[in-house]
């Protein structure tokens, strides 16, 4: 009985610690892959944003070339 009771009791906690291992499995796996969708998430923002940035810079850049070479051209005439 007493073989048979620690046996069980062997079961339960190969069981136990296999659950509690798997869920501290799965936190970290959550954990990693929201962190890893995160990092993408921010290299997309990052990139996106510079190249608003960037898009905008060019149309000013542009406008204001415009405007200088119209205004010289303007005092020229």
């Amino acid at each position: 009985e007493t073989v048979f009771l620690y046996s069980i009791y062997q079961y339960f906690y190969i069981f136990y610690e296999t659950v509690f291992l798997y869920s501290i499995y799965q936190y970290f796996y959550i954990f990693y892959e929201t962190v890893f969708l995160y990092s993408i998430y921010q290299y997309f923002y990052i990139f996106y944003r510079t190249v608003f940035l960037y898009s905008i810079y060019q149309y000013f850049y542009i406008f204001y070339r415009t405007v200088f070479l119209y205004s010289i051209y303007q005092y020229f005439y």
